[in-house]
């Protein structure tokens, strides 16, 4: 377990083998397995990892409306009318997810290849020109140096706002 815990993954893995091999109570024997099995899970080359996150959201106050009845415009405080002295409530379904890889080039120095992907929506239930969604998608990898580690990636972002792109 020492050996696990110290990254040493080979030496780790012959140590619970040996030991497997040796007569023992069954509880002990499931115990090397999961440590055996948690050897080979961290021997893998690539790693995947995601997250999905759905949510609800209440804005009480979406149109922002000063509990003054002013706002500034110039500096110039400037009083609420009509419509604009009412507060609106909106609510919104959330949703967001991310799907990441990594990919061990097997090099001695860890060096290692990149790839993510995330989404954002926000669905707004009346004020729906603040209806939003994001797309990230990055890509790239690590050099690894005894002096420096490297990682260059390439970026790319879409977000919609109201149904129009503002960013590409």
């Amino acid at each position: 377990v020492v050996q696990l815990r110290l990254d040493s993954l080979v030496r780790a893995q012959r140590e619970l083998e040996t030991l497997r091999a040796l007569p023992m109570p069954d509880s002990l024997r499931q115990e090397i397995e999961h440590y055996l099995a948690l050897v080979k899970k961290r021997q893998k080359r690539t790693k995947l990892a995601g997250s999905l996150s759905l949510g609800i959201q209440n804005d009480d106050n979406r149109n922002s409306r000063p509990a003054t009845n002013q706002m500034l415009f110039g500096n110039v405080p400037v009083k609420l009318t009509g419509d604009s002295k009412r507060r609106h409530d909106d609510a919104a379904t959330l949703f967001l997810g991310n799907i990441a890889a990594r990919h061990d080039l097997g090099r001695q120095a860890g060096h290692e290849l990149l790839a993510s992907y995330a989404y954002y929506r926000a669905e707004q239930a009346s004020v729906k020109t603040l209806n939003l969604q994001a797309h990230s998608v990055a890509a790239g990898g690590v050099y690894k140096s005894p002096l420096v580690n490297a990682t260059p990636s390439l970026l790319f972002d879409h977000v919609v706002l109201n149904q129009t792109t503002y960013l590409r």
